[in-house]
């Protein structure tokens, strides 16, 4: 511990020294401070070559990430959200095929009426104009209703709702969205060479489907598959059957009058992943929760039916507006008239039926629905 002793250690580069006895959280203190400033000083003698080249592999480093952060963003407008959260919930590397979960959601069928006729009758650089045009309208009141496209078809696009259990609500909503819009849209269709307006039909059914991944291992897409597809797209075709824009099943009725009812008691607010006691929430968000989904809805029955490749009937209900979007004011006016003549069939009193189904047309000679109960029930009369 002398004096000449610490001089001729830090005569010969010494870092510090220490003495016997020595305590050892002091020894493990100096220790470490030592291989901190050695870490310091070789930093230090880099040369400036390396210190170039280590800057160089971290810009290349932030260039990958910047490009890998553009390709997700890419791949998204291909394969919505919705279908990453569960194909890939571990990132993009994650996704295999066959990878699926069942749940219950809604799907809707939207298809242009004649498309064939139109593309024949223009350019196809035209066609493909307007009907990316049209796209991004139906699209933007699909995602503004908390649904997603699975794909598009041609001229069709199919689109799932999953969000909440009022999925069917929102799948209602953003069809009437869908209606008006098509209003805008064909305000300037002669911009597009078109002849005339576009018409669309809309079919939608709940039921439990099947979200994954299908196909092979060198090509595979995103989809939903099950009997809920299926039924939307027949429930589509049938519009053309009824004349109508929008057919919606049971189950999608039993589902809206179960949520609006929910609403109104405020029992609690469900989702696919958990469900929150109302205590939880505070006033104002089961206010805005409950005012989500209060909204009324128009609908009537209009028919009993065995959809193609199916053994059970099921009854199917025109959709008529909401109550802050009305797409069928005349229809709504006689709703009452017509659902007596309903039930005046389902009950076999053809003559009364007749009766009123003739008052519906007289007030709407454009309802195409109680027109071809007019000749159901003079065929039932023997007056056809």
């Amino acid at each position: 511990d002398d004096e000449t002793s610490k001089l001729k250690g830090l005569e010969l580069m010494g870092d510090d020294y220490i003495t016997k006895p020595f305590n050892s959280r002091l020894l493990l203190a100096k220790i470490a401070n030592i291989l901190q400033l050695n870490q310091i000083r070789s930093q230090a003698n880099k040369s400036p070559n390396t210190q170039q080249k280590d800057r160089q592999n971290y810009l290349q480093l932030l260039a990958v990430l910047k490009i890998n952060r553009h390709l997700s963003e890419k791949f998204r407008l291909f394969v919505p959200e919705q279908f990453l959260s569960r194909i890939a919930p571990q990132g993009l590397d994650s996704i295999q095929l066959g990878e699926a979960t069942e749940e219950e959601l809604t799907v809707l069928f939207c298809d242009i009426r004649g498309f064939t006729a139109i593309a024949e009758s223009q350019n196809a650089r035209d066609t493909f104009k307007w009907l990316n045009s049209f796209f991004q309208q139906m699209s933007a009141c699909i995602s503004a209703h908390q649904g997603f496209i699975d794909k598009f078809l041609g001229d069709a696009i199919m689109a799932v709702f999953d969000k909440h259990k009022c999925h069917s609500f929102n799948a209602l909503k953003a069809a009437v969205m869908m209606q008006e819009n098509l209003k805008e849209f064909n305000a300037n269709y002669e911009k597009y060479n078109l002849i005339e307006p576009v018409k669309i039909g809309i079919g939608i059914h709940t039921g439990i489907g099947v979200i994954g991944t299908l196909g092979s291992e060198k090509r595979m897409d995103s989809t939903v598959i099950g009997d809920v597809v299926n039924t939307a797209s027949r429930l589509e075709n049938l519009t053309k059957t009824y004349g109508c824009s929008i057919i919606v099943s049971e189950p999608v009725i039993s589902e809206i009058e179960r949520c609006k009812n929910n609403c109104q008691t405020g029992e609690y607010i469900e989702d696919k992943c958990s469900i929150i006691n109302k205590e939880e929430y505070s006033d104002t968000q089961l206010q805005n929760n409950n005012n989500l989904y209060s909204e009324k809805i128009y609908y009537r029955r209009i028919d009993k039916v065995t959809l193609r490749g199916k053994q059970k009937a099921i009854n199917i209900y025109e959709l008529l507006g909401t109550e802050n979007n009305i797409i069928e004011a005349e229809k709504i006016s006689n709703l009452s008239i017509f659902k007596k003549g309903i039930k005046g069939w389902q009950e076999g009193k053809f003559a009364a039926a007749l009766e009123y189904f003739q008052q519906v047309t007289r007030q709407n000679y454009t309802d195409s629905i109680a027109s071809l109960y007019v000749e159901r029930c003079l065929e039932k009369l023997g007056l056809a």
